[in-house]
Protein backbone atom coordinates (compact mmCIF):
# COMPACT_ATOMS: atom_id res chain seq x y z
CA UNK A 1 0.00 0.00 0.00
CA UNK A 2 1.36 3.57 -1.25
CA UNK A 3 -0.30 6.76 0.83
CA UNK A 4 0.78 10.03 -0.43
CA UNK A 5 -0.39 13.33 0.53
CA UNK A 6 -0.36 16.23 -1.76
CA UNK A 7 -2.02 19.77 -1.82
CA UNK A 8 -4.90 20.45 -4.01
CA UNK A 9 -3.06 23.47 -6.93
CA UNK A 10 -4.79 22.21 -10.08
CA UNK A 11 -8.23 21.87 -11.48
CA UNK A 12 -7.98 18.08 -11.70
CA UNK A 13 -6.99 17.90 -8.10
CA UNK A 14 -10.53 20.29 -7.35
CA UNK A 15 -12.56 18.15 -9.06
CA UNK A 16 -11.25 14.79 -7.09
CA UNK A 17 -11.29 17.05 -3.91
CA UNK A 18 -15.06 17.93 -5.08
CA UNK A 19 -16.22 14.13 -5.39
CA UNK A 20 -14.37 13.07 -1.84
CA UNK A 21 -16.57 16.54 -0.67
CA UNK A 22 -19.72 15.00 -1.95
CA UNK A 23 -19.52 11.75 -0.53
CA UNK A 24 -18.73 12.75 2.78
CA UNK A 25 -21.31 15.54 2.51
CA UNK A 26 -23.71 13.44 5.14
CA UNK A 27 -21.04 14.31 8.16
CA UNK A 28 -20.60 18.41 7.65
CA UNK A 29 -21.99 20.37 9.89
CA UNK A 30 -22.82 23.07 7.64
CA UNK A 31 -24.04 23.36 4.19
CA UNK A 32 -24.44 19.70 3.09
CA UNK A 33 -26.24 20.13 -0.45
CA UNK A 34 -23.96 18.84 -3.27
CA UNK A 35 -21.16 20.35 -4.95
CA UNK A 36 -21.90 21.12 -8.34
CA UNK A 37 -18.69 21.31 -10.94
CA UNK A 38 -19.99 25.22 -11.33
CA UNK A 39 -20.29 25.86 -7.67
CA UNK A 40 -15.79 24.28 -7.61
CA UNK A 41 -14.73 26.48 -10.32
CA UNK A 42 -15.42 29.65 -8.42
CA UNK A 43 -14.55 27.89 -5.03
CA UNK A 44 -11.05 26.82 -6.81
CA UNK A 45 -10.61 30.25 -8.03
CA UNK A 46 -11.26 32.52 -5.69
CA UNK A 47 -10.06 30.45 -2.49
CA UNK A 48 -7.80 27.42 -3.63
CA UNK A 49 -5.75 29.20 -5.92
CA UNK A 50 -5.41 32.48 -4.05
CA UNK A 51 -4.22 30.28 -0.92
CA UNK A 52 -7.21 31.41 1.07
CA UNK A 53 -8.18 27.63 1.89
CA UNK A 54 -5.60 25.26 1.86
CA UNK A 55 -6.52 21.80 0.92
CA UNK A 56 -5.16 18.19 0.85
CA UNK A 57 -6.00 14.97 -1.14
CA UNK A 58 -4.65 11.82 0.93
CA UNK A 59 -3.89 9.10 -1.86
CA UNK A 60 -4.07 5.43 -1.51
CA UNK A 61 -1.97 3.38 -4.15
CA UNK A 62 -2.74 6.46 -6.68
CA UNK A 63 -6.44 7.62 -6.05
CA UNK A 64 -7.51 10.11 -4.28
CA UNK A 65 -9.08 8.24 -0.83
CA UNK A 66 -9.24 11.53 1.67
CA UNK A 67 -9.26 15.33 2.12
CA UNK A 68 -8.69 18.09 4.64
CA UNK A 69 -8.69 21.36 4.35
CA UNK A 70 -8.26 24.53 6.49
CA UNK A 71 -9.72 27.94 5.81
CA UNK A 72 -9.45 31.09 7.88
CA UNK A 73 -12.28 31.38 11.10
CA UNK A 74 -11.87 35.02 11.86
CA UNK A 75 -8.54 36.31 12.48
CA UNK A 76 -7.42 33.90 15.39
CA UNK A 77 -7.52 30.22 14.01
CA UNK A 78 -8.25 27.85 11.04
CA UNK A 79 -11.36 25.94 10.64
CA UNK A 80 -10.35 22.21 9.60
CA UNK A 81 -12.25 20.07 7.38
CA UNK A 82 -12.08 16.74 6.60
CA UNK A 83 -13.11 13.19 4.75
CA UNK A 84 -12.42 9.92 3.95
CA UNK A 85 -14.29 7.40 1.53
CA UNK A 86 -16.25 5.12 3.22
CA UNK A 87 -14.48 2.31 2.07
CA UNK A 88 -11.23 3.12 3.66
CA UNK A 89 -12.51 4.63 6.94
CA UNK A 90 -11.63 2.72 9.99
CA UNK A 91 -7.73 2.15 8.69
CA UNK A 92 -6.25 5.32 10.44
CA UNK A 93 -5.73 7.33 7.18
CA UNK A 94 -8.57 10.36 8.74
CA UNK A 95 -6.27 10.50 11.74
CA UNK A 96 -2.97 10.47 10.24
CA UNK A 97 -4.55 13.29 7.65
CA UNK A 98 -5.69 15.58 10.39
CA UNK A 99 -2.30 15.16 12.29
CA UNK A 100 -0.66 16.70 8.97
CA UNK A 101 -2.94 19.21 8.00
CA UNK A 102 -3.04 20.37 12.10
CA UNK A 103 0.84 20.82 12.13
CA UNK A 104 0.46 22.71 9.16
CA UNK A 105 -1.96 25.11 10.75
CA UNK A 106 -0.72 25.57 13.88
CA UNK A 107 2.53 25.80 12.30
CA UNK A 108 1.46 29.22 11.48
CA UNK A 109 0.75 29.71 15.04
CA UNK A 110 -2.86 29.46 14.83
CA UNK A 111 -5.03 27.41 16.44
CA UNK A 112 -7.24 24.64 14.41
CA UNK A 113 -10.58 24.08 14.92
CA UNK A 114 -13.04 21.69 13.72
CA UNK A 115 -16.83 21.42 14.22
CA UNK A 116 -17.96 17.66 14.69
CA UNK A 117 -21.72 16.60 15.15
CA UNK A 118 -21.51 15.36 19.22
CA UNK A 119 -23.00 11.82 18.37
CA UNK A 120 -20.47 11.21 15.62
CA UNK A 121 -18.01 9.11 17.84
CA UNK A 122 -15.68 7.50 15.44
CA UNK A 123 -14.83 11.24 13.90
CA UNK A 124 -14.71 12.38 17.35
CA UNK A 125 -12.49 9.62 17.97
CA UNK A 126 -10.32 10.45 15.19
CA UNK A 127 -9.67 14.32 16.43
CA UNK A 128 -9.18 13.18 19.80
CA UNK A 129 -6.67 11.02 19.39
CA UNK A 130 -4.70 13.94 16.51
CA UNK A 131 -4.97 15.74 19.96
CA UNK A 132 -7.67 18.17 19.95
CA UNK A 133 -10.27 19.20 23.00
CA UNK A 134 -13.19 19.86 23.58
CA UNK A 135 -13.60 23.93 22.98
CA UNK A 136 -18.28 24.41 23.07
CA UNK A 137 -21.52 23.19 21.88
CA UNK A 138 -23.63 24.64 19.70
CA UNK A 139 -26.71 23.60 18.17
CA UNK A 140 -28.12 23.74 14.30
CA UNK A 141 -30.59 21.49 12.78
CA UNK A 142 -31.69 20.45 15.74
CA UNK A 143 -28.14 18.44 16.43
CA UNK A 144 -25.43 19.19 18.43
CA UNK A 145 -22.25 20.20 17.46
CA UNK A 146 -19.27 20.06 19.20
CA UNK A 147 -16.32 23.10 18.48
CA UNK A 148 -12.90 21.09 19.11
CA UNK A 149 -9.79 22.48 18.76
CA UNK A 150 -5.81 22.23 18.77
CA UNK A 151 -3.35 24.75 20.23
Amino acid sequence: MIVTVEKVATWPQAQELRRLRNECREFMTGDTAEISTARQVIFYEQQILPGVVYALLLRHDEQAVAYAMLRPDGDDAWLMSCGVTKALRGQGLGTALVRHITVTGTGTGRPVRIEVWQDNEAARHVYLRAGYRPAGITERAGRVIELMEHP
